[in-house]
């Protein structure tokens, strides 16, 4: 069953700062917090589902996420996993992965995430946005993480919105849409420009190549101008050679696929 949560946003606030699979990794999101930094006014940031599997600091990145999304958050499928493992998994897994971050994530922490929906429903300065995090589509179907832009446009685009904000496959984009705009923020810590297999290398843009793509992270601010909305991709980077270091737990194996993943953008 899809939950949604309705908020009404104050007038107050200058920018949406939206972001998405962060994965548990702190070094993307404190480069993000140099970026934001740099910002004037007033913000409401939102995040978008998907803070665990990944990194080392589940317990910094969730509280980061508590502190500066609060409600204005959504699930992931990996936050949903995360939530079913219970902490089961053997004796101390490592806190990359689900079980592991179950188990060294406080009550509190468990109990916010447990909370929060797959849908908001906002309203902002006269503005409607629905902001999902991808994994399942507005009619309780299974979305998928390799649907290109115009995939995801035609499962989540129902005309309920002025703007549509997805997650889910780390690859960022705008589209117009009829009455609005479709966007995805991308990934802030590992970007998917394509997805590799025995039959080759598949551009999650659906074009034929990833030449002139951008590797980089990013987020989404959205503003508003004369009662629409006005959506940027903001990019950003980081070490990303202390990133593989980072996570040498997963075996040789995993490291090389991490390694051509943060080098080339590509999964497989």
């Amino acid at each position: 069953m899809v939950r949604t949560a309705e908020h009404h946003i104050d007038e107050a606030v200058d920018r949406l700062l939206i972001f998405s699979d962060l994965h548990t990794f702190l070094s993307p999101l404190r480069a993000m917090d140099a970026v934001r930094a740099g910002y004037g006014g007033r913000e409401q940031v939102i995040f978008n589902g998907d803070n665990y599997h990944g990194g080392l600091q589940p317990i910094e990145t969730t509280q980061w996420i508590m502190d500066h999304a609060g409600p204005l958050a959504t699930l992931g499928n990996h936050d949903e996993a995360m939530l079913a493992t219970k902490g089961e998994g053997g004796v101390s897994p490592p806190p990359c992965t689900e079980p592991g971050a179950y188990q060294v994530l406080s009550a509190e922490q468990r109990e916010y995430v447990a909370g929060l929906p797959h849908r908001l429903a906002l309203e902002w300065r006269g503005v409607k946005i629905v902001v999902m995090h991808g994994h399942v589509t507005p009619g309780g179907g299974e979305g998928s993480y390799r649907w290109s832009p115009s995939e995801q446009i035609e499962h989540f685009v129902d005309g309920s919105a002025d703007l549509y904000v997805l997650g889910h496959t780390h690859y960022a984009y705008v589209e117009e849409v009829d009455g609005g705009i479709a966007a995805n923020s991308g990934s802030a810590a590992v970007p998917i420009l394509a997805f590799a297999d025995d039959e080759g290398v598949h551009p999650q843009s659906g074009r034929e190549t990833i030449e002139g793509e951008d590797l980089r992270c990013s987020f989404m601010s959205v503003t508003e101008d004369g009662g629409k909305p006005a959506v940027e991709i903001v990019r950003f980077d980081y070490d990303r050679d202390a990133m593989v270091a980072e996570f040498a737990w997963a075996g040789e194996e995993h490291l090389t696929t991490f390694r051509r993943w943060l080098a080339e953008g590509v999964l497989g």
